[in-house]
């Protein structure tokens, strides 16, 4: 594959089962950015501890929250429709932009996207105008609905960093609410590789549900094998001072917060698996 333009958001160790280490992700961004052609773009994210270790003949633009970045976010609103904030292009104003989906992972993306779209020339005007139309993605801090009260959301999430994330963005967004994550780890590989990380993943929860954890299909045809398990996970999770509880089925899960729940609390499955079947449950 090779790009005419490239987006790097950030570069972590993930999908352990393909990649050994760290320097074997950043081996492939770098492969991968190295094939950029000289009039082509690179955008990547100013804050990326390893921005540096990538070389291109495109030109570069960077993106981001530091005052840095060639193109930045400032006085950036939270609420629980979304949030707002001005668009700081090299230093100009571009305008002020209200997304309808709220986290400063988003905020991220929509930069990285604004980049991009005006390195190719496009007018800030419509660049922003295309922003504000975008309603989300299916699967990201999607809302299901409500039930008795508590709003219930589903997300992709199933990396430490972008449970972090999605969280924070909960919490941003609806700061007087107990949040709730229901959690499916997915793949053993990733648990047993990132478990510490995940234990960390959940500070901005008040409790944390899991799930058993979801085998890969490639996991279940080699008969991979792991002492991990979303109980142990479980364990580490309440070191940390929070709540946690673990349900061998989404069935259990499903009743648990059925019988739990209450009108402040905000509910979001977490996962690639299937346990967004959890949220449908509760809101049907």
């Amino acid at each position: 594959y090779s790009p005419e333009h490239l987006i790097i958001t950030n570069m972590e160790l993930d999908h352990p089962d393909y990649f050994k280490d760290l320097s074997d992700v950043l081996a492939a961004f770098s492969e991968l950015a190295a094939k950029l052609p000289e009039h082509g773009n690179l955008i990547i994210w100013q804050e990326e501890p390893n921005r540096t270790n990538i070389k291109t003949k495109a030109r570069i633009t960077t993106f981001g929250l530091s005052s840095e970045a060639d193109i930045r976010a400032d006085n950036i609103n939270y609420d629980n429709m979304g949030c707002d904030f001005d668009v700081i292009v090299e230093g100009q104003n571009l305008g002020r932009l209200s997304l309808a989906v709220s986290g400063r992972h988003n905020i991220l993306d929509a930069l990285a996207a604004i980049a991009l779209t005006y390195r190719l020339g496009l007018p800030g005007d419509t660049i922003l105008e295309a922003l504000q139309n975008f309603n989300g993605t299916k699967r990201r801090f999607e809302r299901l609905g409500t039930y008795n009260g508590a709003v219930i959301f589903d997300d992709y999430a199933h990396h430490p960093t972008e449970i972090q994330t999605t969280l924070e963005g909960a919490r941003r967004s609806y700061p007087g609410r107990r949040i709730r994550a229901v959690f499916q780890p997915h793949t053993f590989s990733r648990t047993e590789k990132l478990l510490y990380e995940f234990s960390e993943a959940f500070a901005e929860a008040d409790e944390v549900v899991l799930a058993e954890i979801f085998s890969s299909a490639r996991e279940k045809k080699s008969g991979y094998s792991s002492p991990i398990s979303s109980a142990k996970l479980a364990d580490l999770i309440k070191e940390k001072g929070i709540k946690a509880e673990f349900f061998p089925t989404l069935e259990e899960i499903s009743s648990y917060l059925n019988n739990t729940l209450t009108e402040d609390d905000l509910v979001i499955t977490l996962g690639a698996g299937d346990v967004y079947k959890v949220g449908l449950i509760l809101v049907s």
